[in-house]
């Protein structure tokens, strides 16, 4: 393929669903009171499909210039009716159905043959995706994918920009969290009388994540009356209340000095990026390493503030020699001496990256299109503005342009409406 990385073109998509889905392709209707003039948002959502596509005449088929690794689509389902579970085939008595998504897509590429030339094809591809259904809501919030929902969520915000306004962003988005977490509370008050019935009857689960201690008030645990509400005893759920606050302060979505053609650009890039990448952009991935032979970081999935980042690096400080912070963005992968953070006695040796480090560090910069610029820091003696660094990477200890908060203040609020939410409707 003679383009920079493997991609094709003149795509078409057809989506097909079992009885009972369909694409939700509900037009967004123009706005009154910009009745005449230009509008992006009815083009933004193409009959449900959100990202580089454009909608045709038929339902459930668009139209794709470029088709890339890089790229990802998304779709807005619905349920119509009721889904059919069961069915009787002769023979074989009642069977369960499964329902499924099918998607197949026609493309254009360039291939090289054995000779050497480069010659066109027309190829086609069908993928066919089961859905099992789930049967209760705990099963449903167990298979959530963060980074996956994630994506879903900035496109209804980039949406929400163009409809209500930049501001009414961050509103949209809070309730949004606050609603998700009062339903996950509500499911897990369920699972608990049902797990209390199972006991009762000696019917106990083997190798459940389900911990009433950590997901209801009314049950001691560990966790903090915050952390509950907010769902961080929830192996999917607890990076989302994060997802939601980068979203926020992106240049995409943030409210204030942002100028247009940066938002903008912001928003194209966004808008077809995969989710991994995608939540890698908004908060960029951050682990602690050991200086040497190590093949796996000690520490992963750090959040993005200065206390939490300082909390590990003295917390292992005191057994390992020369740590290294691993922080990994589309934009920008930096490889950070700790003692930039926080100082030890160490001397001023310089680490050393093993095999395994280097290995990890190429195939994070070989996941993004662009090959992301590279920074090492690897001793105290630096030309490098390391706080100009670190102030973009922890995004946790950014401020709200509306109303002047950090991520812990942010989320005490949030915290503090899901529990009036509770409240309201007599948990």
């Amino acid at each position: 393929n003679r383009a920079p990385w493997k991609c094709s073109f003149g795509g078409l998509l057809r989506v097909r669903m079992s009885p009972g889905f369909q694409v939700d392709d509900s037009p967004i209707l123009p706005q009154d009171d910009l009745s005449g003039q230009p509008e992006i948002a009815p083009l933004y959502v193409k009959k449900g499909l959100m990202g580089p596509g454009a909608a045709t005449k038929e339902s459930a088929l668009w139209e794709i210039g470029t088709i890339g690794s890089f790229q990802s689509l998304t779709l807005d389902l619905q349920v119509t009716n009721k889904v059919k579970m069961f069915s009787r085939i002769e023979g074989m008595g009642e069977v369960a159905l499964k329902p499924c998504m099918q998607v197949c897509c026609a493309y254009t590429a360039i291939i090289q043959t054995e000779g050497g030339d480069y010659v066109t094809v027309r190829r086609i591809k069908i993928s066919t995706l089961h859905m099992p259904l789930a049967r209760d809501t705990e099963s449903l919030f167990s298979a959530v994918d963060a980074e996956a929902l994630g994506s879903v969520l900035y496109h209804k915000l980039a949406s929400s920009v163009l409809t209500e306004g930049i501001t009414a962003t961050q509103d949209i988005c809070r309730n949004w969290l606050k609603f998700l977490m009062v339903c996950a509370y509500k499911s897990a008050e369920v699972y608990s009388e049902l797990q209390k019935d199972q006991a009762q009857h000696g019917l106990e689960e083997t190798g459940s994540t389900f911990f009433a201690g950590e997901r209801l008030l009314s049950v001691p645990g560990e966790l903090s009356q915050e952390d509950v509400l907010l769902g961080q005893g929830h192996h999917s759920l607890r990076v989302l209340p994060l997802l939601a606050w980068s979203l926020l302060q992106c240049d995409a979505l943030r409210p204030g000095l942002t100028q247009t053609d940066a938002r903008c650009a912001a928003m194209g890039q966004m808008a077809v990026m995969p989710p991994s990448t995608l939540a890698r952009a908004i908060a960029p991935g951050i682990e602690l390493w050991n200086s040497g032979k190590a093949f796996e970081p000690i520490v992963a999935n750090i959040d993005p503030t200065m206390q939490s980042l300082t909390m590990h690096i003295k917390e292992h400080q005191q057994t390992t020699n020369n740590l290294l912070i691993f922080f990994d963005s589309p934009s920008h992968i930096v490889i950070l001496d700790a003692r930039h953070v926080v100082h030890s006695d160490q001397g001023d040796k310089k680490c050393i990256m093993g095999k395994g480090f280097k290995a990890v560090i190429k195939a994070a910069a070989e996941s993004y299109q662009t090959k992301p610029k590279h920074t090492y820091i690897l001793g105290l003696e630096t030309s490098v503005p390391v706080q100009q660094i670190l102030k973009c990477m922890l995004v946790g200890d950014a401020v709200t342009s509306t109303e002047n908060l950090v991520f812990s203040q942010w989320k005490t609020s949030c915290a503090k409406m899901i529990h009036q939410e509770l409240l309201d409707s007599d948990y």
